[in-house]
């Protein structure tokens, strides 16, 4: 166990954990290949071990997500936060495959079980092959302590 990433189900009003590797509950997005395709999702971060707290600590697409797996002209970004963000804050805020730090997951003494909220933003240029798109990966960095 340690920090992990969960969607959340609207219908269910429940976290679900997305896939940490195995590809079982993967994240998707749905791209339109005839039009440019712009997917945006809230996506949330928690810490699963009650005995870690976790500091340091960052995300970012993972490299087999922005260069393998991909054509070329995708944009990938996220934005940490609850509100879901701007136009301005996508086009001025954030790089494509840029890393963003996140807030400490806890700290000495106190593992800090909750969910912390932040968004990815997919860009698809016109054009590409479109349909469901299941293979996001996440990287996340932090330095992990012992409660």
């Amino acid at each position: 166990m340690a920090l992990n990433v969960y969607t959340y189900d609207e219908f269910t009003e429940t976290y679900v954990e997305a896939s940490a590797g195995d590809m079982s509950n993967p994240i998707k997005t749905v791209h339109d290949p005839l039009e440019q395709s712009t997917v945006i999702k809230k996506l949330f971060l928690r810490n699963d071990n009650s005995s870690k707290y976790y500091t340091d600590v960052s995300l970012q697409f993972a490299p087999t997500a922005t260069t393998q797996n991909n054509p070329t002209g995708w944009s990938y970004k996220i934005i940490s936060g609850d509100t879901k963000p701007a136009e301005e804050d996508w086009a001025y805020d954030v790089t494509s495959g840029e890393s963003i730090e996140m807030d400490d997951v806890g700290a000495d003494g106190d593992p800090n079980l909750d969910f912390y909220p932040f968004w990815i933003r997919i860009d698809v240029p016109k054009g590409t092959s479109g349909g469901v798109y299941n293979s996001v990966y996440l990287s996340i960095n932090y330095t992990e302590g012992n409660i």
